[in-house]
């Protein structure tokens, strides 16, 4: 128990490599106890040792077959292996023990669309966003599964609709899909109102930075579009270079070319 009760607090702490030690040392005395099982594979997760995470997680539910939460683990565990089947085939039963979870919609989803079963990802996308409508990573799953399924006008609606249910301050991921769907469609204008705000809101991938400077670009924002070269070179990204040989495109015009020579 006292191991146990070190174990938590060193898992509420994030030292996880610590409570991995400190729940292992509660198994050696107490192989059954479920809660360290779970707890150890918990901190395995975090620590991203996804081999031993299984291992340990399936001796949980051995003892607790009828826990969601486990079966929602296991199902993540073997995604990031690379086990997609089994992966769904967990996730369905954490599905199936509590239907009204949210996150195991999500995860189902996520692995349904990383095998390419685009019907099945959607779907549970939409049942995740439906029982918590402000569940942003299941908008942009279910966005991003209809982009991939060759319906950019659904999924151009399921990002409007997200923005009616995210909290503002979380909006920075739909605003970035929302940027790249009209720059592909050469709306400049909306891409370039959604990439500011997504920027605006803490999105820090530097393909946004690449995609707002060609859309700047693409609007007459020569001096903008430099700048945001300029913000990829700050952190090394080889973007920089590809976002200045397309601001390269037109030498005909004296602006760009001025701007060439920054």
């Amino acid at each position: 128990a006292q191991y146990a009760k070190l174990g938590l607090e060193l898992l509420r702490q994030e030292k996880y490599e610590d409570a991995v030690e400190a729940f292992r040392l509660t198994l050696a005395k107490t192989l059954s106890d479920a809660a360290a099982q779970c707890n150890l594979g918990i901190a395995l997760m975090r620590l991203e040792r996804w081999s031993e995470a299984e291992a340990i997680t399936r001796q949980y539910l051995q003892s607790t077959p009828e826990d969601c939460l486990g079966h929602l683990r296991l199902g993540i565990i073997l995604r990031r292996l690379g086990r997609l089947e089994p992966s769904i085939q967990a996730l369905r039963r954490a599905v199936q023990l509590n239907p009204r979870h949210s996150v195991a919609h999500k995860e189902l989803g996520t692995s349904c669309l990383e095998a390419g079963l685009l019907e099945q990802a959607a779907e549970a996308f939409r049942q995740a966003a439906a029982l918590k409508p402000q569940y942003v990573e299941a908008w942009c799953g279910l966005g991003k599964t209809h982009e991939l399924m060759g319906k950019p006008g659904l999924a151009l609606r399921v990002y409007l609709e997200s923005l009616a249910h995210v909290p503002s301050e979380r909006r920075g991921p739909i605003y970035a899909r929302l940027g790249r769907m009209y720059r592909k469609v050469g709306d400049w204008k909306h891409a370039r109102v959604a990439l500011d705000k997504a920027i605006a809101k803490g999105e820090t991938d530097p393909r946004l930075s690449f995609e707002l400077g060609y859309v700047q670009y693409k609007t007459g924002d020569t001096a903008g579009a430099l700048e945001q070269t300029r913000v990829l070179e700050s952190v090394g990204s080889k973007l920089a270079r590809t976002l200045r040989e397309k601001l390269g495109l037109d030498r005909t015009k004296p602006e760009t070319r001025a701007a060439l020579l920054l």
